[in-house]
């Protein structure tokens, strides 16, 4: 930064100036830039996305995979809770929407619920937030991270049923199992 200064008849007289090293401001930006492309490679490959909710004015902000997760391309449209909950299946929007009501008295949510993507597929997505509030005590921000479980939960649930057919099996046809450890005798 040059400023020129000129003498009584308008003259140049000298030039006044300040220089600055941005290479300590370029080293720390170029830094920043590879942990959120980390940070982004993260949340692709454990298949989940992060959101935040500034409750007083309702606006909610999803990082681009969340977008994806819901069969969206990132940032294309503004998410307030009303779109999202447009999302959540119809059997689990009212329990998911009460759960926001928690917020009040506790810190913390878990739960898991099912949404119905863009494309019309039906996922299962674990939701974790935490509660942050102003120095009176009230709620100010929820930050949380949503996990599509689908592939966990759809294997969960195939295990369970085919235990409760093997059961049945066993019951319809008086047979039993057992297992011996020879080295507990147990």
């Amino acid at each position: 930064i040059a400023r020129l200064h000129k003498d009584k008849n308008g003259n140049p007289d000298y030039i006044v100036g300040a220089e600055q090293d941005i290479t300590e401001k370029d080293q720390l930006i170029d830094k920043l830039t590879r942990k959120e492309e980390l940070y982004k490679q993260a949340e692709e490959l454990a298949n989940m996305g992060n959101w935040n909710l500034d409750i007083k004015n309702n606006k909610l902000e999803w990082t681009d995979q969340l977008y994806r997760i819901y069969g969206m391309k990132p940032q294309s449209e503004a998410i307030t809770t009303e779109r999202f909950l447009s999302f959540v299946h119809p059997e689990d929007r009212d329990a998911v929407a009460g759960r926001t009501e928690n917020i009040t008295h506790k810190d913390r949510l878990d739960y898991t619920f099912r949404i119905i993507t863009r494309e019309g597929k039906t996922r299962i997505l674990r939701s974790v937030a935490r509660v942050q509030r102003n120095s009176k005590g009230e709620p100010v921000y929820l930050v949380g991270t949503e996990r599509d479980i689908t592939e966990k939960q759809t294997l969960i649930d195939r295990l369970t049923k085919s235990e409760e057919l093997y059961k049945q099996a066993q019951m319809l046809t008086h047979v039993g199992n057992w297992s011996w450890n020879t080295k507990t005798n147990e």
